[in-house]
């Protein structure tokens, strides 16, 4: 009986680990990266977005050649816009994610739940492309995916 039970735990265990992976841009892919089967997973013109399972956090990743950076730039603080986030305050730094060294901006935003926090990475990759990834959610509802979100940016490799 400890023999089956084990058993269980252990399909459990493994079942939970399902997950969706994309390559970024599908076609002549610069990333691959993994989202959790529980999020929404869709794929848009220029990458994949992402929605946690309770709606709390937004997570989307784009392609794009370096000469349409403006242009992503221009999309994003429209995509604010329409979503009713208001920017509070903005920090800039650097990051690094699997050797490639990125400009970080964290927004400390308002929406129509409250207090949100708002991340923009964009990262030079694979010659004349950038990438850039976004996270909105209120601290709370990062902190509850927080498992998630770590795996999900853990799962960035680049393609070199």
């Amino acid at each position: 009986m400890r023999l089956i039970t084990a058993g269980l735990f252990m399909l459990l265990l493994t079942s939970g680990a399902n997950a969706k992976n994309v390559a970024v841009p599908e076609r002549n892919p610069v990333i691959t990266m993994v989202f959790p089967d529980s999020w929404k997973a869709t794929e848009i013109e220029r990458g994949y977005d992402a929605v946690s399972p309770d709606d709390g956090v937004y997570f989307s990743v784009e392609s794009a050649p370096m000469s349409q950076k403006d242009q992503l730039v221009d999309e994003n603080n429209k995509w604010m816009a329409s979503n009713s986030i208001t920017p509070i305050s903005r920090t800039t730094s650097a990051l690094n994610i699997d050797g490639i060294s990125c400009g970080f901006v964290k927004i400390a935003a308002k929406d129509g739940n409250g207090p949100t926090k708002i991340d923009f990475v964009v990262c030079p990759v694979s010659g004349d492309r950038l990438l850039m990834m976004t996270v909105w959610g209120s601290e709370k509802d990062r902190e509850s995916n927080r498992t998630a979100l770590d795996g999900i940016e853990s799962s960035i490799k680049a393609i070199r």
